[in-house]
């Protein structure tokens, strides 16, 4: 794998089966003049479905990666309900202060609906970071160049009045 210092953020997660694929490339590249603190790994569990399976998947996730701590630790879906939400950030939280995850940010979602979110995350103008996906190159490195704007009220009110509460999947504030 052909690296360079663009490559600093890697997403992996049990459900991409490529955890262990990401923490030996990384380990790889430290090898080189990058050092292990200025890489993120972000890793995310197949299920959150409570605490000791979210916590049997973090310490999974930190062996199979080889790296002996995991920078960001993700909630990949709010299944469960709310108690396994609750018992699943629990584990998260408790396993950042054992060392095995460095951050543990107030919101560390992904495939949440807007309901369980909106009110802690409103965009960049807010200094919350997106990480958009991409596999090509270029497009990581132009998603790299955002800071050269800043949306105005009026664009972020336009684009707030967008959403639709279009669901394209279940709706985890009503499952029990």
């Amino acid at each position: 794998m052909n690296l360079s210092r663009n490559d600093l953020s890697w997403d992996s997660a049990e459900w991409y089966e490529n955890e262990k694929e990401v923490g030996q490339a990384i380990l790889d590249f430290c090898k080189t003049d990058i050092l292990r603190s200025e890489i993120f790994c972000t890793a995310k569990p197949k299920n959150n479905n409570g605490y000791f399976r979210v916590k049997r998947a973090i310490t999974r996730s930190v062996k199979e990666c080889g790296l002996g701590h995991i920078d960001l630790y993700l909630m990949y879906r709010p299944t469960g309900g709310r108690t396994a939400r609750q018992e699943s950030w629990k584990a998260i939280c408790d396993a950042q202060k054992e060392g095995l995850i460095r951050t543990c940010c107030s919101l560390g979602v992904i495939r949440f609906q807007v309901k369980l979110w909106y009110d802690a995350a409103d965009g960049r103008n807010n200094d919350y970071a997106a990480i958009p996906k991409s596999s090509r190159r270029d497009k990581i490195i132009s998603n790299t160049h955002i800071f050269d704007f800043e949306s105005i009220t009026e664009e972020m009110d336009q684009l707030d009045a967008l959403d639709e509460s279009l669901v394209t999947d279940w709706d985890p504030t009503n499952v029990p």
